[in-house]
């Protein structure tokens, strides 16, 4: 039987519900240029980052001479050659420092696979002078090669030159080459070609000037004095049970880690030391009871002989009963490793301020719908091995740990992670993309299978008086169905598919639950108005294939192309009481009409700095939607009254207009 329509209440302040335009700006396009910020900001971390400092200080020693900065802004690392890079530090190593090393942008074809490290401290000659004193040096082997493909991919407006976003390499940990200098100022290091290497061109100081790209690159130096430093991935929360939380956490060096907790209200307790074997994700479990509001701290140590460090303290809470109040948050198409390529350091600004304002809402927790660490990054830039993966994932993780100390992250995958079916059997993208994200953003299991367990890629978990159901429309469609990058697509929407095994489980999942509030998530619809999937409520006029069930003429045709299956996604939460289907990819908010009682809303952008209206215009959108410009979140919130309350809470930084914003709210009632 087909519930009755829901109720709705609908009040709309602060912005025009029929927004189509973003407001002028007079600075330039901020995901290009933006005057105000020439660098990334800094995080408060305990790492001390230095670069080169000028042209003077840095450049290639060969047989011939001398070349300042390189030949032709490339230090090109072969057999005989030596790269010299000057850093002035910040401020005092510490005698003995955790770890350091180096963070280099290795340009296109590179072919070494070994190169041998030096360092000098507070040597004042010019750095063409410098020689390596004594023989400690750390050797450096790249144990496989770079591939070529993103360097033959063809080049996209949105990622621009190879030159502008090169692939980032770490070196092996150089502290040694840095302990006992506990008042150096400077260090210069030096990177000698080996013999039975090849070439490693080294982007640096190169000005790039394509507009898309404006920005300097440089080679980097970071020493971490600490063992809390050390962490390159700190306490974030995740999987989130009736009684407890997962920690995730990950160490650049072999350590250990206990945790601290205290129930409000009662005693502390304290975990047994754990292993954090260097480079490798550890997933910590903190009990604390059920329906709990508990505080914790992470403590830190290199082995049983050393003190504790102990961070800071973070609050949370286990999933709430039936009846109790909350509120939680959700945010889509981060996209921060293109604003990274851009140097867009305006976006990344904004996304730092949204997720600053998203933690003093103090959800319970963080829901992020994906296009998230960008390991598929328009084929030009996949990240196409493991080290690169795992940059892309930790590059992401501070903005996420200023909501995830304190609140559980729970994802849903898009089509930039790159974890599509079509892609599973032909490259590596899948698999590296699905082993670090599980392995730093550990999901409610579920989901397919891999070797390594549950792919927590679709899941559900019950909050208070809300069903949250997390869908994947992407490892299941196994024929593209979209052109990309001169790569073309089927064409054919029909091919969007969240598989029968998902679409079953979606099923039970729905009719066995008696949550008077069920919210489906997913990062885009299941075929769309596009072939590349975009849009939001079904349209019969245009199609609306596995969401509604008909092809483009508006003929049902879902018997035929899905046999066996009972009814087509939108019917299917329309009979079990579905009160929305939330979703991004579009790049801005939408309120859809509902459709027999089911809502549809699509999430902005966290952190766009144009305020802009992303895909919406090629998107298909009736025209009686609400739409409204980035960027923000939303934020659901269930009430004493037992109603559950929306808000596209916008965000601006200073001087482009009103800092935090509420620009729409809807009210739902529950279903019957």
């Amino acid at each position: 039987m087909t519930p009755p329509l829901l109720l709705l209440a609908l009040a709309a302040c602060g912005a025009n519900p029929d927004t189509r335009t973003a407001p002028p700006r007079t600075k330039g396009r901020a995901s290009r240029v933006d005057e105000r910020f020439t660098e990334a900001p800094a995080l408060d971390d305990g790492v001390l980052r230095a670069g080169v400092g000028s042209d003077a200080d840095d450049g290639l020693r060969t047989a011939g001479g001398w070349a300042e900065d390189g030949e032709d802004g490339l230090l090109v690392v072969r057999p005989g050659t030596t790269a010299v890079l000057r850093f002035e530090l910040p401020e005092a190593l510490g005698r003995d420092p955790v770890h350091a090393r180096l963070v280099l942008p290795i340009g296109p074809n590179p072919s070494g696979t070994r190169m041998r490290i030096r360092a000098v401290l507070d040597d004042e000659r010019p750095p063409g002078d410098v020689t390596p004193a004594g023989e400690l040096a750390v050797d450096w082997v790249l144990d496989r090669p770079l591939t070529d493909a993103w360097a033959s991919a063809p080049e996209r407006k949105d990622n621009v030159s190879r030159l502008c976003a090169p692939f980032l390499r770490t070196t092996p940990d150089l502290s040694p080459l840095l302990a006992g200098h506990p008042s150096a100022t400077s260090v210069t290091v030096l990177l000698e070609g080996v013999e039975d290497g090849g070439s490693w061109p080294i982007v640096d100081r190169v000005e790039v000037e394509d507009p898309e790209c404006v920005g300097l690159l440089s080679a980097r130096l970071e020493v971490r004095p600490t063992v809390r430093s050390a962490l390159a991935a700190h306490e974030m929360l995740g999987r989130p049970t009736d009684d407890g939380v997962t920690v995730s956490l990950l160490s650049l060096v072999d350590a250990e880690v206990r945790l601290v907790s205290r129930v409000i209200g009662g005693e502390s307790a304290t975990t047994e030391p754990v292993a954090l074997p260097a480079g490798r994700p550890v997933h910590v479990p903190l009990v604390v009871g059920p329906n709990a509001s508990a505080r914790y701290h992470v403590e830190v140590r290199r082995g049983p002989d050393d003190a504790w460090e102990a961070g800071p303290d973070h609050s949370f809470h286990t999933r709430r009963p039936s009846g109790q109040p909350f509120a939680f948050t959700v945010t889509a198409d981060g996209h921060y490793i293109n604003m990274e390529h851009r140097r867009a350091w305006a976006n990344v600004r904004l996304l730092q301020r949204t997720m600053e304002q998203i933690g003093r809402e103090h959800p319970d927790f963080h829901l992020d719908l994906g296009d998230t660490f960008n390991g598929e990054s328009y084929r030009s830039f996949d990240a196409t091995d493991d080290e690169e993966m795992a940059r892309r994932h930790l590059a992401v993780r501070p903005w996420f740990e200023i909501v995830g100390a304190g609140a559980p992250v729970l994802l849903a995958l898009g089509n930039h992670e790159g974890e599509q079916g079509w892609r599973a059997a032909s490259d590596p993208v899948p698999a590296l993309s699905a082993r670090w994200r599980r392995g730093l953003f550990p999901n409610p299991p579920g989901g397919d299978a891999d070797a390594d367990g549950p792919l927590e890629n679709y899941y559900a978990t019950r909050w208070g008086d809300v069903l949250i159901v997390v869908l994947d429309p992407f490892r299941h469609t196994m024929r593209k169905p979209h052109d990309l990058d001169g790569h073309p697509g089927s064409g054919d929407r029909w091919d969007w598919t969240l598989g029968e095994e998902q679409q079953a489980w979606l099923r039970r999942t729905l009719q066995e639950s008696d949550a008077p509030y069920k919210l489906v998530f997913s990062h885009q619809v299941v075929g769309g108005n596009s072939d590349y999937g975009r849009g939001g409520r079904p349209q019969n006029e245009n199609g609306s294939y596995e969401m509604g069930g008909t092809g483009p003429d508006g003929r049902p045709e879902f018997p035929e192309r899905r046999p066996g299956w009972p009814q087509p996604l939108h019917e299917l939460m329309r009979d079990t009481g579905v009160t929305a289907f939330v979703h991004g990819h579009d790049h801005a908010f939408v309120f859809d009409e509902p459709l027999d009682g089911v809502a549809y809303v699509t999430v902005p952008q966290p952190g766009s700095a144009d305020y802009d209206l992303g895909h919406i215009a090629r998107s298909g959108y009736d025209e009686r939607a609400t739409v409204i410009a980035n960027t923000g979140y939303v934020l659901f919130r269930t009430n004493p009254q037992g109603k559950l309350e929306m808000s596209y809470v916008r965000i601006r930084l200073p001087g482009d207009g009103i800092p935090r914003e509420t620009a729409f709210q809807h009210v739902f009632e529950p279903r019957r």
